[in-house]
């Protein structure tokens, strides 16, 4: 039918649409490898600058693999095979062991990492995907925030219906995101130009 013929032709453009952005993404930190490469079998090369490089190609690799997993992980969500584990955890434990995994980029911009949540209440979800999603919140709030800024992680119980839910906000001392461009905040792999 056509309506279906339209259905598969839209999906074929969003999958397309995606892969663009997906090598677009890419393209940066594999160019950036395969110039250092070059640069490492020069023999005049001094030692200082080849540690530096391999340290550099050590972050980048680091990168790709880190971009690699969050376009599989949106891919599976794109999809809807992405699966949701929920069963009960320890929230307190979860957001100081996030928090804890990103002290040392937090500490090298001299930002101070703020747990405002005290309760010890256990919550049912998907604690992967959570602790990701947190992850990828307190990264960048540190990543755009100013030098010797604050990160807060708050927490506060919603009701939803009538049913009890526990909501997690991470807050900044950045310079925030220019109010015309909050309106692409949740377009995929959308970035702000400029952060001044």
């Amino acid at each position: 039918s056509l309506a279906g013929i339209a259905i598969e032709n839209a999906r074929l453009f969003r999958q397309s649409d995606f892969v663009a952005e997906m090598v677009h993404e890419l393209r940066t930190p594999l160019l950036s490898l395969k110039t250092s490469t070059t640069l490492l079998l020069r023999p005049d090369l001094p030692e200082e600058k080849r540690t530096d490089m391999v340290v550099m190609m050590q972050n980048e690799t680091n990168r790709l693999m880190s971009l690699t997993t969050e376009f599989l992980d949106l891919a599976q969500m794109e999809s809807g095979r992405a699966k949701i584990e929920i069963a009960p955890f320890d929230l307190h434990k979860l957001l100081e062991e996030s928090i804890h995994v990103v002290t040392p980029q937090a500490s090298d911009k001299e930002i101070n990492v703020i747990n405002n949540n005290e309760s010890m209440l256990k919550v049912n979800g998907d604690r992967g995907k959570i602790k990701q999603v947190l992850l990828n919140l307190l990264t960048n709030a540190i990543k755009y925030n100013r030098k010797e800024g604050s990160v807060y992680v708050n927490t506060q119980v919603v009701e939803r219906d009538d049913v009890p839910m526990m909501r997690i906000a991470v807050q900044d001392t950045g310079y925030g995101i220019p109010k015309e461009d909050q309106k692409n905040m949740f377009q995929k792999f959308f970035r702000v130009q400029s952060t001044a």
